[in-house]
């Protein structure tokens, strides 16, 4: 699949998991958007500022996080706001994605995410 392999050539978190990236692929299908890296901490800068300065209204995002050897996670189909009105949003979250294949999708109803 050349979605698959191009998530796994531009991310540094996926690290040539090919079952993640198709997992992601897989839970995104419906949705309508292109699979392109907006903000990357280890280039941009790790603060909040340098997260909206580059996620802010974007669109849909895919929002992966690594810490340690886990691996988390969300999507939302709203743009990212530093500020504004609180939206709902639907979350992906996956605990250590790279050792338990169990991964959960799961509806986040709290009305304070920008």
């Amino acid at each position: 699949d050349p979605v698959v392999q191009s998530l796994l050539k531009n991310s540094t978190i996926l690290d040539d998991d090919t079952d993640d990236a198709q997992q992601l692929v897989e839970w995104m299908k419906d949705k309508k958007f292109g699979w392109q890296i907006c903000y990357r901490a280890s280039e941009d800068g790790w603060g909040s500022a340098d997260f909206h300065r580059k996620c802010d209204d974007v669109g849909p995002t895919v929002t992966l996080i690594k810490c340690g050897t886990n691996v988390f996670g969300g999507f939302t189909d709203q743009s990212w706001k530093v500020s504004g009105p609180c939206v709902q949003t639907v979350f992906i979250t996956a605990q250590n994605c790279v050792d338990n294949r169990d991964l959960a999708i799961e509806r986040i109803d709290n009305k304070t995410y920008r």
